[in-house]
């Protein structure tokens, strides 16, 4: 009984601490009324608007609830006197969003999130009066003026800029700038070679890691293009493209070049072609992909072809070319453990699993040598997020998870990695975790 009254006297202060009365800004009154005639669209208004105009405002909240304002009352503003209103203050909530939000993620979910409504707005402009045009272009012109580091999030979306440039260029709508939105993609692409000249060429990287598997006639071919000589020549090339005013030539030569989308496809493609008749050379190119910053959209699939791939290598070679692949495996595990923790563990999780199928003691032991080294994810507990919620290190419950799974693999030869187990969770073991 005592436990819940501090939680309900805690609970009790901080409600007070943040009950403010919500005054919504006049000029959101036009959201409201182009949905006037939909009940249930405009409770959902009220909702968001409600969340956006408090001081204390979710923004993950806010990011959800405009994209569904935008994307599914889209017919109906479109259709209002009022539509241009609309669309100006949705692209204006997103760029909030992006400005003021704390988490990366949500900036991300926001840039996408315009990105996509821009291109649905592309697709109907060629219909709509001239005013939308131009609407469009001051859109055009606010993400342009974003500064370097909220810019990227545009540059890096899952989304690409340069559909929104295919649609305009074939509808040619009244009222639009092409020079605005020519300079908005031209900052695009530019903000994309930097981003990847700044990462370390992966063609050095390959040549040290894989050189037992290296044949420079070959793939030195294969890794161009994601090498820095073709960034460096796509951002000569870029410098030389200038106007005095945009035209829809001008749109069509712009998006001829590759983006970022067009980089990390050809990122996904890359295990395919060094890998296709070596499963050592293509995990290897798999643990490049899950240790570079920028290709998260794809890392969901390259953790199932490294798992494939490793079970693959693990049931087909000998012991000795085994112990050789783990030690070189957690080798390259170490690197990328301190930037995708989760990544790295369920790589250990997937090699433990194999391994121990082989009743080879050498190499189990080999193992668990390696997976104790590669260290233990502390819980590393840093306060509570906009929600309320402990915020702690996940890789911490994945590593105990992980960790817990390999001893029940074989546990009468794990002693070793659950006395670790204890003893890391001893010194610094989550509360939370229930250890």
């Amino acid at each position: 009984m005592a436990s819940e009254e501090v939680k309900s006297e805690a609970l009790r202060i901080n409600l007070e601490a943040t009950r403010v009365d919500v005054r919504i800004h006049p000029k959101y009154e036009v959201m409201r009324e182009v949905v006037l005639d939909y009940v249930g669209l405009l409770q959902q208004t009220d909702s968001l608007l409600e969340e956006l105009n408090h001081p204390y405002r979710n923004w993950d909240f806010v990011v959800r609830e405009i994209r569904r304002y935008a994307l599914q009352n889209f017919p109906i503003y479109i259709a209002h006197s009022q539509g241009p209103q609309v669309c100006r203050l949705v692209a204006e909530v997103f760029l909030e969003a992006i400005a003021d939000g704390q988490q990366p993620a949500v900036k991300s979910q926001a840039a996408n999130n315009l990105i996509l409504f821009l291109e649905q707005l592309a697709g109907e402009i060629g219909k709509l009066p001239q005013k939308y045009g131009k609407v469009l272009s001051k859109i055009f012109g606010h993400m342009q003026d974003m500064p370097e580091e909220d810019f990227f999030f545009f540059a890096s979306s899952f989304y690409s800029m340069k559909k929104t440039g295919g649609i305009v260029a074939e509808s040619q709508p009244t009222g639009l700038d092409y020079g605005t939105y020519c300079s908005l993609l031209k900052k695009t692409l530019r903000t994309t070679y930097q981003y990847w000249l700044g990462q370390e060429d992966p063609g050095e990287w390959f040549q040290e890691m894989a050189r037992d598997w290296w044949t420079p006639e070959i793939h030195t071919q294969q890794l161009a293009p994601i090498g820095h000589e073709r960034f460096r020549a796509l951002d000569q090339e870029l410098e030389k493209i200038t106007w005095r005013k945009g035209n829809v030539d001008l749109v069509k030569r712009l998006t001829e070049l590759p983006d970022y989308k067009d980089i990390v496809d050809d990122y996904r493609k890359l295990p395919g072609l060094l890998g296709r008749d070596n499963p050592y050379l293509r995990v290897l190119v798999l643990y490049k992909i899950m240790e570079t910053r920028g290709l998260e959209s794809v890392h969901e699939e390259a953790f199932r072809e490294i798992d494939r791939t490793l079970a693959q290598i693990i049931q087909e070679e000998s012991p000795d070319a085994l112990l050789s692949f783990v030690t070189r495996t957690f080798d390259v595990l170490k690197q990328s453990k301190k930037l995708y923790p989760l990544s790295a563990l369920s790589c250990v999780q997937t090699i433990g699993r194999e391994l121990f199928k082989t009743k080879n003691l050498s190499l189990i032991s080999h193992f668990i040598d390696s997976a104790i080294s590669l260290g233990f994810e502390l819980p590393r507990i840093g306060g509570v997020s906009e929600e309320w919620q402990v915020q702690f290190n996940p890789a911490h419950l994945r590593n105990i998870r992980v960790w817990l799974d390999l001893v029940e693999q074989d546990p009468k030869r794990n002693p070793r990695l659950l006395s670790a187990l204890l003893v890391n969770l001893s010194l610094g073991g989550c509360p939370c975790s229930g250890y």
